[in-house]
């Protein structure tokens, strides 16, 4: 995490790198320095005492987005290997499907939300 004093002492801009399995990259936002200091409290506290899932948990969405995130996974997982065992490439898939390289790669990255036409296009396809 990088902090970057902005406008005046109390408002601060904070640059926050990060990695997970699909993506990497930055992210930035402007915090007062209460919320700084909010920020980096629970920064320092050791790892045993905040547990990500545990808190991800807590919020009212966390079942609808890991059930949404789930179900992406297992399509993108049905995409690639029937298209492996069909012996076709993404951009042979994508002609078929009538869509763009691009968004097969990222279907089966399970980086994208296809509308249910393309679901079944996809689908029918790879029959």
């Amino acid at each position: 995490m990088e902090i970057v004093s902005y406008h005046s002492e109390e408002i601060f801009k904070v640059t926050i790198k990060y990695k997970s399995p699909l993506r990497k990259g930055y992210m930035f936002t402007y915090l007062t320095r209460e919320e700084l200091n909010n920020v980096l409290k629970r920064i320092n506290m050791t790892e045993q005492q905040i547990d990500p899932m545990q808190e991800a948990k807590k919020s009212k969405s966390f079942e609808m987005y890991s059930f949404v995130s789930q179900a992406k996974i297992c399509f993108a997982e049905y995409v690639y290997d029937r298209r492996k065992e069909l012996n076709i490439s993404q951009q042979e898939l994508a002609k078929r499907a009538e869509t763009a390289q691009r968004i097969i790669s990222k279907i089966e990255s399970a980086c994208y939300n296809p509308s249910l036409d393309l679901m079944e296009r996809i689908k029918y396809c790879l029959k």
